[in-house]
């Protein structure tokens, strides 16, 4: 626990063996429960985060013995969630249990969660048995403690992308009631360091999500390469318009973390599962008026291989961004401004490009009028008022495309006046050092200072 509140970190990985394994070591000791989620990996990648799911489960089940050993009967039951070990007798559970657990996993994922289930009860019941709390009493902290086992292992039976797996890890999150869902990434790219600093915006209610902006501080990008550098700028913008969350940036950037709430009520059923899923996830929390803080963190570049094929990326991830950002302009049409912002939007583009395509069909008029051409003496002799006509259309057409490049900049200044209350910036000093404290733990004894 985080402060009274449960974390959960899901951590995508598709062929990421020699790297997931290390990431899900290096979780923070206050997060109550991770998700790796393999995404139908050709490689090693399972077989590594089944063995560091079992070594953690192992250590974590050492306590669990001894207090058997002491009497203690809750710590005597079996487990029964396909853990490596019964904590009763230390033995490992029988092949066939763990093998209904992983297909019970499995089935539901397929069957409940790809469907989309937005009941959370529903979703926990269908699991295997290793929630230790009533999954109708989620109003406290109280109703999530403890987890029989803390890593999760998820296996994709075919490859859905990046944002598949995120959704796949969020909605057994969302199932488990944790109060504050992490993302890593499985290549070992993002700090957990900077994890406190991450969610400390939701924890303290100040957001329902908290993402990682690179590009705020020199330092925290100074190892980009460059046509990352461009291409998330350009994205940037791009997703400024489409989302309103005119301070937030680096939407790139996969680090982050979601309130309960959020997971609740922003869609992530319906999230895009390719990589484009981290834009369209902010566009559906702006469409819910959710708010969403930008924390400065860094992000590690070392020998991870990049999945993105940027000759796809580029169209399909364009294509989802006009599409999301129609679904909002339309889902947030109640009010005023919500209509007077989607006419201004929607007049403001209809006229741009009627007024270009207007300049370009007078143009090739006029090419086609030329005089040099003209057939006659007489066809010559009408082209100085031919000539008149098409100055006045090309002018006609340019007001047009003004008025409606105007129209549009009015427009995405009324969004982020809008939204100006709904995403905001962590501010925090040069060359600061990550947040690594928790706030729930206990202080040392001062014996043990000394």
């Amino acid at each position: 626990m985080y402060d009274d509140h449960t974390v959960g970190v899901v951590i995508p990985a598709y062929n990421e063996v020699g790297f997931v394994g290390d990431v899900i070591e290096t979780v923070p000791d206050f997060v109550d429960r991770i998700y790796p989620v393999d995404d139908c990996s050709t490689d090693g990648t399972w077989t590594e985060i089944q063995d560091t799911a079992a070594r953690i489960d192992d250590e974590s089940a050492a306590p669990n013995q001894a207090s058997a050993r002491s009497g203690d009967p809750a710590a005597a039951k079996p487990r029964s969630d396909g853990g490596v070990q019964h904590s009763e007798t230390g033995a490992a559970p029988d092949e066939g249990v763990q093998d209904r657990v992983e297909h019970d996993v499995n089935s539901v994922e397929r069957d409940n969660l790809q469907a989309g289930e937005a009941d959370a009860t529903a979703a926990v019941e269908a699991l295997p048995d290793d929630l230790d709390f009533d999954p109708e009493n989620d109003a406290s902290a109280a109703a999530h403690a403890g987890f029989r086992r803390r890593v999760v292992p998820i296996r994709h039976e075919e490859n859905r992308g990046v944002g598949g797996a995120i959704k796949t890890g969020y909605q057994r999150a969302r199932a488990d009631r944790i109060d504050v869902t992490v993302v890593m990434g499985g290549d070992g790219q993002m700090d957990p360091d900077w994890m406190a600093d991450l969610i400390e915006p939701v924890v303290d209610g100040r957001a329902e999500y908290a993402k990682a902006n690179r590009l705020i501080l020199d330092e925290h990008h100074e190892t980009m390469p460059r046509h990352r550098f461009v291409g998330n700028h350009t994205l940037t913008i791009l997703t400024k318009i489409a989302t309103g969350y005119w301070s937030v940036g680096d939407p790139q950037h996969g680090y982050t973390a979601i309130s309960l709430e959020a997971l609740e009520t922003a869609g992530v059923d319906d999230m895009y599962e390719f990589f484009g899923y981290c834009n369209d996830l902010l566009i559906r929390l702006s469409a819910e008026n959710l708010r969403v803080a930008d924390v400065p963190c860094p992000l590690t570049y070392a020998d991870e291989e990049s999945h993105i094929t940027y000759s796809t990326y580029v169209p399909r991830v364009s294509g989802m961004l006009l599409r999301s950002f129609l679904r909002r302009l339309w889902v947030d049409r109640d009010g005023a401004s919500g209509r007077g912002r989607l006419a201004l939007f929607v007049g403001g583009a209809v006229a741009t490009v009627g007024g270009l395509l207007g300049i370009i069909l007078t143009g090739l008029t006029a090419i086609a009028g030329d005089p040099e051409s003209a057939a006659t003496p007489a066809e010559a002799s009408s082209q100085p008022d031919s000539q008149r006509s098409t100055n006045a259309g090309v002018c006609r057409s340019a007001l047009l495309a003004v008025a409606g490049v105007v129209s549009l900049l009015t427009a995405m200044l009324l969004d982020a006046v809008t939204n100006a209350t709904s995403n905001y910036t962590e501010r925090v000093p040069e060359d600061a050092e990550p947040r690594v404290e928790n706030p729930t733990a206990e202080p040392p004894d001062a014996a043990d200072v000394e």
